[in-house]
């Protein structure tokens, strides 16, 4: 970051400036993801704002579209942690602002990026929503990456998007209750792995465990027996080798939360009263962690289950 400053402080003109604060916005962005607080994700949106006064359309289209693009990154990353979707929405006017001036022909590789993180943000506003129709224009956006990001040419930018389309397809999945979309989300996170592998990339390949996870857990809601209850944990805590504490705070909680669920669900097929124990220190874990991070979306979430986890606990025999 302090090179993106240094050259800012240098810039001599409106152009050098915006390419500057462009700089600088994606520095504090990429911290911002790192730690638990939101002031580098904030003091980003107001930098890439700011360069977008810089960098003028008419003669810079491609870096216009590239500010617009990285504001969209920064405003969706803040979003999901908060709760509401005003970032959220803002986030899908910056990324189709960018798709107005990266069109496939020309810059198929920079479409293909923007088409992605349109449909990132708009699984994340589905599933806020409850909105079908998100989350279907989340999945076209996803395929349309696809046309560009094939495996043979770049297989990471390919398995990123086919983790991405299984989100979605889980999204819609969670909202309609058709289990045909939970398999094929599985699919989707299978083929991704196929190339994420855990030494090469492992906090990508942690992600898509944690979402095969996911996946299962709803599968396994809907079958009689237990089997994809457990592969579920068995992914989490693969993804958790990964995603720890220490590295990736809020992700951990995430996956952590999780656990807590599918043990609850392991509880009531069971009756196992272990399960609801372990379930609690799960979503306590995630809780403070939430708080730490001033998650309010996350920390809402997590304390209506934990209450739920309590309430069958006062109900059992003995406690």
């Amino acid at each position: 970051m302090h090179l993106a400053e240094a050259s800012l402080a240098a810039a001599r003109n409106k152009d050098q400036r915006g390419a500057a604060q462009n700089d600088l916005g994606v520095a504090l962005w990429t911290i911002g993801n790192r730690r638990t607080d939101s002031e580098n994700l904030e003091e980003a949106i107001t930098v890439f704002e700011t360069s977008l006064t810089q960098v003028s359309r008419k003669k810079s289209p491609v870096k216009w579209a590239m500010t617009q693009n990285n504001l969209g990154n920064a405003l969706q990353s803040l979003g999901y942690r908060e709760g509401g979707t005003a970032r959220l929405m803002k986030a899908v006017k910056a990324f189709e602002a960018a798709l107005s001036e990266w069109n496939r022909g020309e810059q198929p590789s920079q479409w293909a990026t923007a088409k992605n993180n349109l449909g990132i943000a708009l699984k994340i506003l589905g599933e806020r929503e409850s909105n079908a129709a998100h989350l279907n224009r989340a999945i076209d956006a996803f395929t349309q990456a696809l046309m560009e990001r094939s495996r043979k040419k770049v297989p990471s930018e390919w398995a990123t998007t086919k983790n991405n389309l299984g989100g979605a397809l889980f999204a819609l999945g969670d909202l309609n209750g058709d289990v045909t979309h939970f398999q094929a989300a599985v699919k989707a996170y299978s083929k991704a792995l196929e190339e994420r592998k855990r030494r090469q990339l492992p906090l990508e390949w942690a992600m898509t465990k944690h979402n095969l996870g996911n996946a299962l857990h709803k599968i396994g809601m809907q079958e009689q027996g237990t089997t994809s209850l457990y592969d579920a944990i068995k992914s989490y805590n693969d993804a958790l080798k990964e995603r720890t504490r220490k590295k990736v705070p809020v992700s951990w909680a995430l996956t952590q939360e999780n656990i807590a669920s599918v043990q609850l669900a392991l509880f009531s097929k069971t009756e196992d009263a272990r399960y609801l124990k372990q379930a609690l220190q799960s979503a306590r874990n995630a809780q403070e962690v939430y708080l730490e991070a001033d998650a309010s979306f996350f920390i809402e979430q997590v304390t209506g289950l934990i209450a739920e986890i309590d309430a069958l606990r006062a109900e059992l025999p003995g406690d």
